[in-house]
């Protein structure tokens, strides 16, 4: 029997849902190739957007070893070809761009786990496949890890000081920003650290467990993700902890906040 506490994912303004355990986002022979839309709203006109899969697709697995029923792990050893991984390339490409312009009010939620060997560095949620902007998991040690976000101008923009224990275990990430480019940062349903005020909070999104390139590197996510959630609205703190405690069953986390 499946875990359930009565509480329901927010579905207002929901434009794009990503799900591995969902049967609408990958079939029954979890093909890649095959991945459809799970939104409950689409952010288009398109009825049935698709994503595929890039790079070294026979790497991607779906396992059920991670705390979860159901992940999926794009296989990334390394972050670019001078790590000699043959995998940096591999991605969930979106058939069509999900676009906010500047000043528009965004929200982006990840349930993601590094794996136990992933390098200390950048680990990219999503991205446009260019330097910027880019969403992302910043690992700062052996145990420590913060949200990060590069805005449009190319400038790092994260919580200040403030680091999150529990490096490799699952987490939800939000990054919320207001129509006044003001953006929050929220790790399992709390705020974490500062807000910050961007010049420039326009965003695109055409890449998940991915979205950083520069020459040869990728930086892209090293570890499993369950779910990706991305709204056009500026999420609540209440709707945070909503989806925090609607989902953290699935991967083992068990105490309510």
């Amino acid at each position: 029997m499946g875990f359930h506490n009565g509480l329901n994912v927010v579905s207002d303004s929901l434009i794009f849902s990503f799900d591995a355990g969902n049967v609408k986002c990958t079939d029954s022979d979890d093909e890649v190739t095959s991945m459809r839309d799970g939104a409950i709203v689409s952010h288009s006109s398109r009825g049935d957007r698709g994503i595929t899969g890039a790079g070294t697709t026979a790497s991607f697995s779906f396992p059920t070893d991670t705390g979860a029923v159901k992940t999926i792990d794009l296989g990334i050893t390394g972050r670019n070809s001078d790590t000699d991984a043959t995998n940096f390339d591999n991605r969930l490409d979106l058939d069509d761009d999900i676009l906010f312009a500047d000043e528009d009010a965004w929200s982006c939620e990840f349930w993601a786990k590094p794996r136990s060997n992933a390098v200390i560095t950048f680990n990219s949620l999503a991205g446009r496949g260019a330097t910027s902007p880019w969403i992302i998991w910043q690992m700062s040690g052996s145990n420590q890890w913060y949200p990060r976000f590069r805005d449009n101008d190319g400038d790092y923009r994260d919580s200040g000081t403030t680091t999150v224990a529990g490096n490799l275990d699952w987490h939800q990430v939000v990054f919320s920003m207001t129509t006044g480019r003001v953006l929050t940062f929220y790790v399992d349903g709390v705020q974490t650290g500062n807000t910050v005020t961007i010049a420039d909070s326009a965003l695109r999104i055409n890449r998940l467990m991915a979205g950083y390139s520069s020459g040869t590197s990728r930086y892209n996510f090293m570890g499993s993700m369950l779910c990706a959630r991305i709204y056009s609205k500026t999420l609540s703190a209440a709707e945070i902890l909503q989806n925090f405690n609607a989902t953290r069953g699935r991967v083992g986390i068990w105490n309510m906040k």
